[in-house]
Formats: structure tokens, C-alpha cells, sequence
């Protein structure tokens, strides 16, 4: 049993005893029901068709999600740069960064989930670590988004893969939004030690990540996360991940633990952007599971996916639900197993 204090947005669902239950794959369900190719353009859908937006929001919360995370993760200044979004309106777009940010979170509240938290995604690419110059721009780029998100209940900073973002996210959400609990999410290798995971993007031990961000928070005088949480990976090493977390952390502070449910690792499912030889290493190691998708690999079941839930909150995780590829389906089938193990406790 693990004592988890109740501060309210993070605080546990009854219907789940010990647990909150967040929502799944948002930006892949937009992508799956529109023409979006990328999470810019998903992000962008905020303003320009929010009916949908709310539309996915709102059969995670049917499905039973506590918590659903605003559309933002695409939202970040160097994304929307690229369809030509800035923090500062121009003569060409009168949209920018903070409107895009604020409209996520009306799409989130206007589907009746009791609680809406916002995304503060990785500076630059997803599983790539950020640029000095991108992490010189962190206060600048985060504050932009976090203007838009002070309606939300609490805030997510997810996929960060160095403890440096994770710093960067942190405070600026301290400065911005201080009354707003924060989660700190990182992503680690799919592979490796299973009882030591480490950062996908500096290779630091998750531990010494928590450690990292907690120090600079507390060396100018404001209140580190309210807590951690390891995200878009594998089911394996997100259970991982909250066993390290959980042995890390004090019972009072909360443990998070959402997985992608692809068939493969999250590294080899995204593949290779550009030439260099780190990427024909990757192009040889994805070959082969490129030939198990032909032979018929399927992304985790809702039964599957729900039992790596139950295992996570088993493991001492307050905070469970599903990331990239997890379907309204899958969030169903973890709300009646988690529903069922509340009753048997």
C-alpha cells in the first residue's frame, strides 16, 4: 500500500482505489480520424475544427479516463514555426503559440473530464535530446505555452529525455503556473538494464534525472514536481521505470507509468529521419521487426495493455493510462480491471 497525498488533480479516481486513470493516444486518434501526418498540424486542429478535438477527448472520458492531457504536444514554438505559428502574432498569422495552447484546453474541459491537464512536450524533436540552442530559448518557448494553459487542473511535462529538459520544464512551470502540480515524465531506452533505466537522450539513470530536477528546484527557492513518471516506451520498461520511481520517491509524492502499445520499440516504430551511420545501425536493427509486422504483429490488446496497467499501479504507480497508440478502447478494458481490483482490496 502506498500513501498518496490528494492534491486534487493528481488525486486518485474511487472507482480505481489507489489509482487515477489518464487518457490515450490523442494525437494518434486525431491522426487516425483526419488527414493530419504530423502533431503540428493535430495541435493546429485546436483552433481550426476543436469540435473534433473535443470529440476524442470525450470517448477517452466515456471510456473511463479520470484525466484527459490537452491536445498541446505539438504546440511547441519549433513545431508550429514549420505552419508558420510564432509566439508573437505577425502580419501573415494572426494565431499563435498561447492561442493554440488555450484552445487545447477548452477542446479538454469541454469534454466533461474531471480533470484537464496540459502537455509540455520535449523543446524540439520527440527522443532526440534538445539543442543548446533550444534549451537557451527554454523560457521563452515554454512560457508561450504555458500562457495558454491556466485553465488547466495540473500540467504534464512528457517524453523529456534529458534531466536538463526536465530542468528547463520545471521551472519555467514553477514560474508561470505555481499553484498548477506539475509531473515530471521522462522516456528511457527500450532496452538495457531492467532494473536501471536510463534516459533516451543523455543516458543518465532515471534516479539521478529525479535528483537532477529536484536539486534545481529546490536551489531557487521553488517546490520540485509534485512528481514522476515514465512515458512512451514500452510496456516493459515503463513498469521498469515505475518500480525505479517508486524505490526513488518518498509514499507521498506520485508515481506515473503510461506505455505506447506497439508491437515494437518506441525507437524502432518512429525509424530513420536522416543518413548518418547511428541511423543504417538502426535501419539494420528495425529490419527484422519490420519482417514480424509483415508476419502479422499486432499493437498490445485492450486485455494486454490492461494488465500492464494493473501491474504499474501494482508496482506502486498512482497515476496509469496509455500513450502513443492507446486506443478509447484500450483505456475501456484498463478502467474494468483497475475497477475490479479497487473492489478486491
Amino acid at each position: 500500500f502506498y500513501l498518496i497525498m490528494p492534491s486534487a488533480p493528481f488525486a486518485c479516481d474511487a472507482r480505481y482505489g489507489t489509482c487515477l486513470l489518464l487518457d490515450g493516444g490523442t494525437g494518434h486518434e486525431l491522426k487516425l480520424r483526419t488527414d493530419a501526418k504530423a502533431f503540428v498540424y493535430t495541435s493546429l486542429m485546436n483552433v481550426q475544427e476543436p469540435g473534433v478535438v473535443t470529440d476524442v477527448h470525450s470517448a477517452f472520458v466515456r471510456a473511463g479516463a479520470t484525466a484527459v492531457t490537452a491536445n498541446c504536444y505539438g504546440a511547441t514554438p519549433h513545431h508550429l514555426a514549420k505552419a508558420g505559428v510564432h509566439i508573437y502574432r505577425t502580419k501573415n498569422r494572426d494565431m499563435t503559440v498561447t492561442d493554440v495552447c488555450t484552445a487545447a484546453c477548452s477542446c479538454a474541459r469541454n469534454a466533461g473530464a474531471r480533470t484537464v491537464l496540459a502537455s509540455l512536450p520535449p523543446l524540439g524533436e520527440s527522443y532526440e535530446r534538445a539543442t543548446e540552442e533550444l534549451l537557451a530559448y527554454a523560457n521563452e518557448s515554454y512560457g508561450a505555452m504555458l500562457a495558454g494553459m491556466q485553465d488547466a487542473d495540473g500540467l504534464i511535462a512528457e517524453t523529456l529525455t534529458t534531466s536538463e529538459e526536465g530542468v528547463a520544464a520545471a521551472l519555467a512551470a514553477r514560474r508561470e503556473c505555481p499553484n498548477l502540480p506539475l509531473l515530471v515524465s521522462f522516456t528511457c531506452h527500450d532496452t538495457g538494464y531492467a532494473d536501471r533505466p536510463t534516459l533516451r537522450g543523455s543516458n543518465e539513470r532515471l534516479e539521478d534525472a529525479v535528483r537532477a530536477v529536484d536539486a534545481a528546484c529546490t536551489s531557487v527557492g521553488v517546490e520540485p514536481p509534485d512528481g514522476y513518471s515514465v512515458n512512451c516506451n514500452d510496456a516493459a520498461m515503463v513498469l521498469s521505470g515505475v518500480k525505479a520511481l517508486r524505490r526513488e520517491l518518498a509514499a507521498a509524492r506520485h508515481v506515473g507509468g503510461y506505455a505506447n502499445v506497439f508491437p515494437s520499440p518506441t525507437s524502432a516504430h518512429f525509424g530513420a529521419r536522416s543518413g548518418g551511420l547511428h541511423i543504417r545501425i538502426r535501419r539494420l536493427i528495425l529490419a527484422p521487426l519490420r519482417w514480424l509486422k509483415r508476419r502479422g504483429a499486432r499493437a498490445m490488446t485492450p486485455d494486454a495493455f490492461a494488465k500492464h496497467v494493473c501491474a504499474c499501479a501494482d508496482a506502486g504507480a498512482n497515476i496509469v493510462g496509455g500513450c502513443c497508440g492507446a486506443t478509447p478502447e484500450h483505456i475501456a478494458r484498463a478502467s474494468e480491471l483497475l475497477a475490479a481490483r479497487a473492489k478486491l482490496r
